[in-house]
């Protein structure tokens, strides 16, 4: 027993030192390698701070009063919050009085109140504010309090102090219950819509006489349990109850339940004033004592001496007085804390539940508590509510004065934050509860029915992480968004799960815009609404995002404050709940690295947030190569309504097509790395150094101007119709150097890439426009034209100037057309059985298909014979070419290994065919469309496909370039084939523009003689007289 508890000691001490020297290390990372300006991006420090007030607050501390000026925080509530606000109270920080933290003396305080426009901070010792250089300058700082408590609770295991309860929690010894319990019985709960799991848990807590566990998922009412175990310990067993959480936050919850449950109930909560909740202040210490007319009466007199000091101390100048200034300070505050811890001592003794944070348990007051009743276990029972989010040594430290334990918290759900890598890998990560988890023998209640989520959104973590061990309450088993907003046949409000499979795609922030879009257009409250993303960079670009979108941008207003869509890591989700939650998984490569993302307790948090529709957008390619998150992909592509990122192709808002980027020489891989990269790690510039960034922002500024000048030139060269005119200027130096021939060569290339472009487009149905860059020039602009002409899609410019760009669009002729081939059977068995149904209707509808093709023909006959002429004209020179061609050795062992495997297939697919019917074939032959048709690639092509203009067969977005599967020789062709193309639409447009100059030239009238204009203005004269 010995050896177990100091290995366990000595090994925590070890890792609480690496996790503080990687705290440690950080800071000062952080302080040395970015200057102030920096920090405050990161929102790490706050500058430009002038001193509005200095004051007294409770317990004689110094309160120093910081404002900015005006017009900076109107500037930053332009751009969505202002640079206050990002601070918290409770914050620990530090006082700079220059622009750098470089070789300035810093003054640590704690944030006490934050403002619109004003903070606060507190400070222990009074300081000599006024002789401050100013402006000045607020930066977080590492907290040490936390490490130095948990060292000391450390020891108090080795001094064996309550060895009861260290015996049972190292398994040296076993829990134990008490039987035949009375009053367990006939127990009237405070809370009566309490379920059986809830209150068995309850049971097991009270008749435990050392330790017990309450496991409860998410939304299972783990809280609300804890809340009802604490009311019946006060009320059956007249217990003293010590409530702790490892946050504010969870601490304050349990505050505010416990006081509208049993409003006679004292509650005392300990901690800083400034990091409670405006709900639970009434219980703070600090204003229990405040509202004690005694201890008013004993402390106003040295308030106002404290406060005299101070206004002396700003005026002093002489170091003398100042050095008397400080004596007499100190024994004011000597006398101010003896008589309030008087008063303190008598409210911990009259108080039923004192409720702290971990850490606040070996707070001062408390500790002077409980020497001066020289009691080790003071507290009856103590509970640890979320147990699973701290570490353990954090546990230790409330353990020491309790007879009874009882840990409530879900180790299927994050863990404590542990910043050092080491530390967490050996041992530091794991809580306390589940250490205890794990032991053969326990007094553990698992809680089964939650109260939260849709029955579809619960159920794969049911099965994943809890063993199917948990039910939806019948109020919640079938809630959707359609409840809160009734009459709505969209089918995203009418279903609990959906997935946007972003493979082929490259923005992942702006499919998240969409989708909010989408959402809001439906009525949707913004504050229903959270996105979570497992990166701070991806929150960053997303809440960026939202500030430039004015359907989702909502002023900084404190009367609106609440109605936001709110961003944050899965992190800052931890606890909560949302009407509707948006993941966005930002993982998107082709190695499958998903760094994060393996953690499987991120994502359980991430998906329970979710109470009516959870959304995921991921890369599906990526993110099934970690089997955990295959299976979560693989329930949502059973169960959701699916998308692909190719179905927002038409919105000019969302960055898809990597066409769009290979105009600009961007490699596809290296541009997805780049987007991934931005989305985990934030801006590039990041790291460097000043002079680094100062040399980017010329190079920079230096590119800008050489671009406006290219630009200028380009708009000329474009009016003039030149050669130079169909590129880019800054590629025409490119093309003076080129031959003819290349120069043809690359025009066919860039045409055939928005032909690539515009097919795409035509293809998929539910893309009704498209956007076109407006960085095309007049002769790519011209292609577009004449290629939507041969394609009846509809075509406009708009725009003026460097804004200039062609949208296109498609007739309702082309999507009625295009819904129809979506709408065709799988199988022949089932276009058999629609064709007996077809049958039954009406017979009148074969004469309208009938008179609607015909019309089609006579409105297209031109268009048809154009078609013909271009189509014979590819064949004949087509034919030339091949002729003239040499067939390379490899592409004949190419050809000859194509054959090979085809042969294969049809002797396999024949021989399968003797044991099948014809109906039962033939759909097998239909499904081998179901996969990539690359013969090395086997990844589904269900959800979306790319049919090769070529080979007509249906490939990945990874291969349904000719040139990657293979089909180089089509293209080749198809590349000089266009050139006859080229040429007769080029010709066809000559024959229009003379056409019309004879038609003008007929229209237009002789010059008249110089004779019959005299004819004309005597006949005139003599019409007058």
């Amino acid at each position: 027993m010995e050896s177990v508890i100091y290995n366990f000691t000595e090994k925590m001490s070890g890792l609480l030192q690496m996790e503080r020297q990687a705290e440690l290390d950080e800071s000062a990372s952080l302080l040395s390698k970015f200057s102030l300006k920096e920090l405050e991006k990161r929102n790490l420090a706050i500058t430009k701070l002038s001193i509005k007030d200095v004051s007294t607050g409770i317990y004689g501390k110094i309160l120093l009063h910081l404002s900015r000026p005006q017009r900076k925080v109107a500037k930053e509530y332009d751009d969505g919050e202002s640079k206050i606000t990002k601070f918290s109270p409770g914050d620990i920080v530090g006082l700079f009085q220059a622009q750098s933290t470089e070789g300035s003396d810093r003054i640590d305080g704690i944030v006490y109140k934050v403002n619109e426009d004003q903070i606060v901070v507190s400070f222990r010792e009074m300081h000599d504010f006024e002789s401050l250089r100013q402006p000045l300058s607020l930066v977080i700082l590492a907290n040490e309090i936390t490490h130095k408590r948990c060292k000391e609770a450390l020891e108090t295991i080795r001094t064996r102090q309550n060895q009861r309860l260290i015996e049972v929690l190292f398994e040296i010894q076993e829990p134990q219950v008490q039987d035949d319990i009375e009053y367990l019985q006939n127990l009237t709960y405070y809370n009566q819509g309490l379920n059986t799991s809830q209150r068995l848990a309850i049971e097991k807590c009270l008749s435990s006489t050392d330790v017990s566990l309450i496991h409860g998922p998410p939304g299972t009412g783990k809280t609300t349990t804890v809340v009802e175990l604490i009311l019946q310990a006060v009320d059956k067993q007249k217990a003293k109850i010590l409530a702790c959480a490892p946050s504010n936050i969870a601490v304050d919850n349990i505050i505010e339940r416990l006081s509208v449950s049993n409003p006679n109930l004292f509650i005392v909560r300990i901690g800083h004033p400034a990091r409670l909740m405006d709900s639970v202040q009434q219980f703070c210490l600090d204003a229990l004592i405040s509202s004690r007319a005694e201890y008013g009466k004993q402390t106003n007199e040295i308030r106002k001496l404290i406060n005299k000091l101070n206004q002396k101390l700003q005026k002093s100048k002489s170091k003398q007085e100042r050095k008397e200034i400080y004596g007499e300070y100190k024994q004011l505050k000597k006398d101010l804390k003896q008589i309030e811890q008087r008063h303190i001592n008598d409210i911990f003794t009259r108080a039923d539940v004192i409720c702290c944070t971990l850490t606040s348990a070996a707070d001062k007051t408390l500790s002077r508590f409980i020497e001066n009743k020289m009691q080790d276990q003071l507290f009856d029972m103590l509970v640890i509510d979320e147990c699973a989010q701290s570490v353990e040594p954090a546990c230790w430290i409330p353990i020491k004065n309790a007879k009874k334990l009882v840990m409530a918290g879900d180790h299927k759900q994050l863990d404590a934050t542990v910043k050092s890598d080491e530390a967490s890998k050996k041992g530091l990560s794991l809580s306390l509860f589940e250490r205890v988890m794990k032991f053969k023998n326990k007094n553990q209640t698992m809680l089964n029915e939650q109260y939260r989520m849709n029955e579809k959104i619960m159920s794969w973590s049911n099965q994943a992480m809890y063993d199917g061990n948990l039910k939806a309450h019948i109020d919640v088993k079938d809630r959707l968004m359609v409840d809160l907003y009734q009459n709505n046949t969209e089918e995203i409000i009418n279903n609990p799960l959906l997935f946007i499979d972003t493979a082929g795609a490259l923005i992942e922030c702006d499919l998240v815009i969409q989708v909010l879009k989408e959402l809001i257009s439906l009525g949707i409250k913004k504050s229903d609404i959270g996105v979570i993303t497992p990166y701070n960079a991806q929150v960053n670009m997303i809440k960026k995002a939202i500030r430039f979108q004015e359907e989702l941008h909502t002023h900084v207003d404190r009367a609106k404050i609440g109605d936001r869509i709110e961003v944050s890591t899965v992190d800052g989700f931890q606890g909560r709940e949302k009407e509707v939650i948006i993941i966005s998984m930002v993982r998107s490569n082709p190695k499958g690295e998903i760094g994060f993302l393996s953690n499987e307790r991120r994502m359980n948090v991430a998906v329970t947030r979710a109470k009516r529709l959870c959304t995921i957008i991921a890369d599906s390619g990526t993110v099934s190569k970690n089997s955990f998150l295959k299976a979560l992909i693989q329930y949502f592509k059973d169960n959701a309504i699916i998308r692909s990122a190719f179905d927002y192709q038409g919105n000019s808002d969302v960055r898809i097509m990597y066409g769009q980027y290979q105009s600009q020489g961007i490699d596809e891989q290296t541009l997805i790395k780049r987007n991934e990269q931005r989305a985990i790690q934030g801006d590039t510039k990041q790291g460097l150094s000043q002079a680094e960034k100062n040399k980017l922002k010329k190079e920079r500024k230096k590119q800008k101007k050489q671009g406006e000048d290219q630009n200028k030139d380009q708009n000329q060269e474009e009016e003039k119709g030149g050669d130079q005119g169909r590129y880019k200027f800054q590629k025409a130096n490119q093309r003076d150097n080129m031959t003819q021939d290349e120069k043809d060569q690359q025009d066919q290339i860039r045409e055939q890439e928005l032909h690539a472009i515009i097919d795409d487009f035509f293809s998929e149905p539910n893309v009704v426009a498209y956007n076109f860059p407006s960085t095309l020039n007049g002769w790519e602009r011209q292609v577009v034209h004449a290629y939507c002409e041969i394609l009846s899609l509809g075509h406009e410019s708009k725009g003026n100037g460097m804004s200039r760009y062609i949208t296109i669009s498609k007739g309702k002729q082309v999507a009625e057309e295009q819904k129809q081939q979506e709408q065709k059977p799988k199988s022949l068995k089932e276009a058999l059985n629609q064709h007996k149904v077809i049958n039954t209707q009406s017979q009148a509808e074969p004469q309208d298909i009938q008179q609607i093709q015909q019309q089609n023909l006579t409105q297209n006959s031109q268009l048809s014979e154009y078609l013909q002429k271009r189509k014979q004209q590819e064949e004949q020179k087509s034919q030339q070419q091949t002729q003239q061609q040499e067939v390379k050795k490899e592409e004949k062992k190419k050809e000859k290994k194509k054959k090979s495997k085809a042969s294969k297939q049809v002797d396999q697919t024949s021989g399968k065919a003797e044991q099948m019917d014809d109906l039962d074939f033939l759909d097998s032959i239909i499904s081998l469309n179901k996969q990539c048709h690359y013969h090395v690639c086997r990844v589904s092509i269900e959800l979306f496909y790319c049919t090769c203009k070529y080979c007509k067969n249906r490939f990945c977005a990874d291969h349904f370039q000719p040139e990657k599967h293979l089909c180089e020789k089509d293209y080749e062709a198809s590349l000089t084939n266009n050139n006859a193309f080229k040429s007769q639409n080029n010709q066809v447009l000559k024959d229009r523009a003379e056409a019309a100059r004879k038609e003008l030239e007929a229209k237009r009238q002789a010059k008249p003689t110089k004779k019959q204009a005299e004819q004309t203005t005597t006949s005139g004269k003599a019409k007058k007289k």
